[in-house]
């Protein structure tokens, strides 16, 4: 047998053999499609090509229809199959004596099977559709009798449904059998090669070109309906059938399978805002456009797990302004999840966090009118979540405040999504996005409801009389600050990355705030910052292992303090961007900042410049937020110290329109 000709499925995951969790670079290749794309092609080569569905935009997804429940519920039965129409091909089907419920996959759902090393696909069930397992079912369902009922109400009710362990070790079981859950159709087979590409590293911390981050494949199930079954060893009535559906839709809620906490899992049927107990913190109402991310294939895709991509990266950056980077990596985790520092041998692997989100939006509200590479949502709204609800009520108003604090910040500063650092070229370049189709740049996001934004009267900065963006970003620091322990705090200044000598203390006090203030310096002790790469000296405010911690803070390439960025501003009152013709022309005779340039990167490298048109609000005579004239420009810097970097610095400051307001 040629070795060519086994499948995909059944070859050595080695490289040059078959590495299907790994998408590299084809253009050089003859075969062009990804080990995933042949793998997927293979598993889908088993089924009639006459009845596979054909590749269709979002807006022709399947819509469900409801089945309503049936009293006849006596006992465990395996699915038979059920003859597709003028065809021989049989669907999987579950018996008669089987409760059934379709549930639609809001955007996307993955499950791991566990049987392919380093690869994450769903199980492979009966004729070879995925399959969602019973097991999985059980689980979800367990957790929900806690949250409906109340934690000993709970484990009674789940006892009863789903059964216990008794004291001599042995089992007893539940009346309800979980059956697993199948598609109903072939419209599965569509966009199953799912791309997960983490850019944290880079973007935030390190733009190391010699370890350049992976992007990795997986399968994952898109818009399908699945088919639930349940049965049970009693006979049930119509209430009590009503009384399961209601705790298993509890259980959608919370989502299902893995990566939830990232926008996956979640059904189109489920109304967060009916359910009893629910984990949700925040919703807020979103309109945005931008260029859109592509899949493995180049497909373009609206992916919603960019939202957390965002806000868990200037969770990191705020952190960073104020603690060492292993206690600001740690609690990101602690809020966001993720994976444990592999150099920290006391971490466990994987981490769930306490935060997790879903964008919920009308596929009719999504259009590619323009480009097919842009995308102009009219509304959606980001739903926040709590992914351990077993909080305290102080716990949970501590998390909807941080979750507001990372949103205004995100949406002030900056944009959600790929090409995030720059603005819309579409709504702010219309010149160069109808004459450049192949190249989409920027995004702009806005709030539907406007007393989320920031009311911004001024930009003018003193000490008696703060510029409102300065107070805004001291506010959100504040917020997030309360998550630093007191002795892993640290006070940035410019004294600290100078490696200037601290100046003598004068009249004025410089204190964190800090609920009770303890760790304020005392006039006989000694100054509390130095030059790096040491840190204060007090016990109290000294971090722990203080020779590993913090020792790159400082080249951390977007850690948020002063004077590591820097905010410009002005006011466009007439719309239109000023410096967005600077990322393509010269903005003072010969001086560029455009692409190749260490402001604005390059391809591979990640530049240290962000462009925000924030449309802006002001506060009137009355105290009443209105509207303003037209949008806050602004420029968000991380320095380098490089001529051209400089050159630019000293334009901003004595030849624009700008002003440097933090």
């Amino acid at each position: 047998m040629n070795a060519e000709d086994v499948p995909m499925m059944f070859r050595a995951q080695i490289d040059g053999r078959c590495q299907i969790q790994r998408v590299v670079d084809k253009r050089k290749s003859a075969e062009k499609r990804q080990d995933a794309e042949i793998w997927v092609d293979e598993w889908k080569g088993i089924f009639p090509k006459d009845l596979l569905p054909k590749e269709v935009s979002h807006s022709n997804q399947a819509v469900p229809n409801f089945q309503q429940p049936i009293n006849k519920a006596l006992a465990r039965s395996k699915p038979n199959v059920k003859p597709a129409k003028n065809t021989n091909f049989k669907f999987p089907e579950f018996g008669s004596q089987v409760e059934t419920w379709k549930y639609t996959i809001k955007w996307r759902l993955v499950s791991n099977s566990g049987q392919d090393e380093g690869f994450i696909r769903p199980i492979i069930g009966a004729k070879g559709f995925p399959y969602f397992s019973g097991a999985s079912m059980k689980g979800a369902f367990i957790r929900a009798c806690k949250q409906i009922y109340g934690k000993e109400q709970g484990r009674i009710e789940a006892e009863n449904y789903c059964g216990k362990k008794l004291a001599d070790g042995s089992s007893k079981p539940g009346i309800l059998r979980f059956h697993g859950a199948y598609p109903v159709d072939l419209d599965w087979t569509k966009k199953l090669v799912d791309i997960v590409h983490s850019q944290e590293s880079k973007q935030v911390i390190k733009d190391d070109r010699d370890n350049p981050t992976n992007a990795n494949s997986m399968i994952s199930l898109h818009h399908t309906t699945l088919k639930f079954g349940f049965s049970s060893t009693e006979e049930l009535d119509k209430s009590e059938w009503d009384k399961i559906k209601k705790i298993w839709e509890r259980a959608l809620a919370n989502g299902l399978g893995s990566r939830v906490s990232a926008g996956y899992g979640y059904f189109q049927e489920i109304d967060y805002n009916h359910q009893e107990h629910s984990h949700l913190l925040l919703q807020i109402k979103l309109k945005g456009q931008g260029s859109v991310s592509t899949l493995v294939n180049k497909t373009p895709e609206f992916r919603p797990n960019m939202f957390k991509a965002a806000l868990r990266g200037h969770t990191l950056r705020l952190l960073a302004g104020m603690t060492d980077g292993d206690t600001a990596k740690q609690i990101t985790r602690k809020l966001w999840g993720g994976f444990a520092d592999k150099n920290n041998q006391d971490s466990k692997d994987t981490n769930v966090g306490l935060l997790g989100i879903d964008f919920d939006f009308n596929l009719e509200n999504i259009r590619f009118t323009y480009n097919p590479k842009h995308y102009e949502l009219s509304e959606g709204t980001l739903n926040i979540f709590c992914m351990h609800p077993e909080i305290t009520d102080a716990e949970r108003l501590k998390l909807i405040n941080t979750a507001k604090a990372i949103i205004k910040f995100t949406m002030l500063f900056g944009g959600i999504g790929k090409s995030w650092r720059r603005v819309c070229h579409k709504e702010f370049h219309t010149t160069y996005f109808k004459n450049h189709p192949d190249k989409v740049i920027g995004c702009h996001w806005q709030f539907i409801n406007e007393s989320e934004y920031y009311p911004i009267n001024n930009l003018e900065n003193d000490q008696n009389n703060p510029n409102n963006i300065t107070k805004y970003i001291q506010q959100i620091r504040d917020v997030i600050r309360i998550w630093i322990p007191q002795d892993k705090q640290i006070k940035q200044d410019v004294n600290l990355l100078t490696n200037k000598p601290t100046q003598k203390a004068t009249n004025t006090t410089v204190t964190t705030n800090i609920p009770n203030n303890k760790n304020i310096s005392k006039p006989n002790q000694a100054p509390i910052l130095k030059s790096p790469p040491k840190r204060p000296e007090t016990v109290q405010n000294q971090p722990q292992n203080q020779s590993n911690k913090n020792d790159d803070i400082t080249q951390w390439r977007e850690a948020w303090y002063a004077p590591k960025v820097q905010v410009w501003a002005r006011f466009a009152e007439n719309g239109k961007s000023l410096a967005i013709h600077w990322f393509h022309d010269a903005y003072k005779g010969n001086d560029r900042i455009r692409n190749p340039h260490i402001l604005a990167g390059k391809m591979g490298n990640t530049g240290r410049i962000w462009h925000r048109m924030y449309p802006r609000f002001v506060t009137n005579e009355q105290g009443k937020v209105v509207s303003g004239k037209g949008y806050v420009e602004l420029l968000i810097i991380f320095p380098d110290e490089s001529s051209e970097t400089t050159k630019f610095l000293a334009f901003l400051n004595e030849n624009s329109e700008f002003k440097k307001v933090w």
